[in-house]
């Protein structure tokens, strides 16, 4: 479930920074989603960051994809091998602030389908301004 935190300053986004974070046990697709901004506001994305871990079987992860609402139709991809214990941290920090394409909706991230023996873990760094 997300839940916004007013700690974005630890990660270096500034004092008015918003965090969403999302994650899950491992065998769960998981979506992070910000604050609903009020009408005639947008949320503006300063970064996300997403974590995806398989545990002591390992499990082949090809082409699986993490997706975006009212973000331009983000996605990243991505693939591991069949190994234990692989951990991948992909960070993304936009040097200006991406703002939701429709006002008052809230930015989702979603991430692939259940991937077997694996967990996911989301952050979104926003803001919410007209």
């Amino acid at each position: 479930m997300s839940q916004p935190v007013q700690n974005g300053q630890e990660r270096g986004f500034g004092p008015s920074c918003i965090v969403a974070h999302a994650d899950a046990v491992k065998n769960t697709a998981v979506t992070a989603t910000t604050q609903t901004p009020p009408s005639g506001q947008f949320v503006y994305v300063v970064g996300l960051d997403y974590d995806v871990s398989a545990d002591a079987t390992g499990t082949a992860a090809i082409n699986q994809k993490f997706t975006s609402t009212n973000l331009y139709g983000w996605a990243s991809v991505f693939s591991q091998p069949a190994t234990a214990e692989v951990n991948l941290h992909n960070p993304f920090v936009f040097p200006t602030p991406i703002r939701g394409q429709v006002q008052g909706q809230p930015v989702t991230i979603v991430s692939p389908a259940v991937l077997a023996e694996t967990t996911f873990s989301i952050n979104i760094y926003y803001y919410i301004a007209a």
